[in-house]
């Protein structure tokens, strides 16, 4: 397996205490909770600052009694001391928000496995624009899976991971990376290049490599846009794949003998963040 020294990584990890029958209160502010016993499980967690000030957060909903297609948005408006639900959304998963030219957008998939989309709301989360066609945020049909990963601005495009879902299987994923100039309609299909896809092979480590996914658009330190993807195999090594963009957004390209590099968790679901402060990703 190749290693890298392109990216300093810090991890952290909040881990709780075991007390009693009971686990001990988390750190920070509760935003939402669903109890155990409903069966139905909050994940994709997404934060952003509003131009405003305004915090957001969002999360979607999975687990055997979850129907797998809805998230709802949260904000609150004393830097997180306090939050108030702003909107439930219906066909919409796996999310990413962001805030791009004064505006809020939620960025994923309508399901487990359905198709991408983006939403648009001008008022802070409270509501959103509906992905009835191309011009409106159906970007691809089809089926489709993500995270609530990075989306990244730079050189005058948005970038941001996501792969295609090739079935019958869990695993069975083509990693892409898909654009857009940062001037366009972003509800627009048009407005978005795709790259080829790239799907795991079994020959890149001596332990069967069965997918990469959840994929991170990052600038590294030489001002290249790449993809930093989870690997997924049978043994758990802690590894990522990092696959390379063209600067115009129409090719991805990736060689295992170089690019899977170490990094603490990769085996498992991560997102990548750069801060300006420690010029360190976190």
């Amino acid at each position: 397996m190749g290693h890298s020294s392109a990216f300093h990584t810090t991890v952290v990890v909040i881990s709780g205490v075991l007390c009693g029958p009971s686990w001990a209160a988390p750190p920070g502010v509760v935003i939402d909770h669903s109890p155990a016993k409903s069966q139905v499980y909050i994940g994709s967690p997404s934060l952003a600052v509003l131009p405003s000030g305004e915090y957001v957060a969002s999360h979607d909903f999975f687990g055997p009694k979850s129907t797998k297609d809805t998230t709802v948005v949260f904000a609150s408006a004393d830097k997180g001391k306090t939050w108030a639900k702003r909107a439930t959304i219906t066909g919409q998963w796996w999310s990413t928000l962001f805030v791009h030219a004064g505006a809020l957008y939620l960025m994923g998939t309508t399901k487990e496995y359905g198709d991408c989309v983006i939403r648009k709301s001008g008022d802070g989360g409270e509501t959103w624009t509906e992905p009835k066609g191309k011009d409106s945020g159906l970007l691809i049909a089809g089926k489709y899976h993500c995270a609530p990963v990075p989306v990244l601005v730079h050189g005058g495009r948005l970038w941001r991971g996501m792969e295609e879902y090739r079935g019958p299987t869990w695993g069975t994923f083509s990693a892409f990376m898909m654009s857009a100039p940062a001037d366009a309609d972003l509800l627009k299909a048009s407005s978005w290049t795709n790259t080829n896809r790239v799907a795991a092979a079994g020959t890149w480590m001596d332990e069967k490599v069965s997918s990469v996914l959840e994929g991170n658009a990052v600038l590294t330190p030489k001002g290249e846009v790449v993809d930093v993807l989870r690997v997924h195999q049978p043994k758990y090594v802690e590894a990522a794949a990092v696959m390379r963009v063209s600067r115009d957004g129409t090719k991805l390209e990736f060689d295992p003998k170089a690019d899977l590099v170490y990094l603490p968790g990769g085996s498992k679901k991560f997102t990548i963040r750069y801060d300006e402060r420690t010029k360190r990703y976190w």
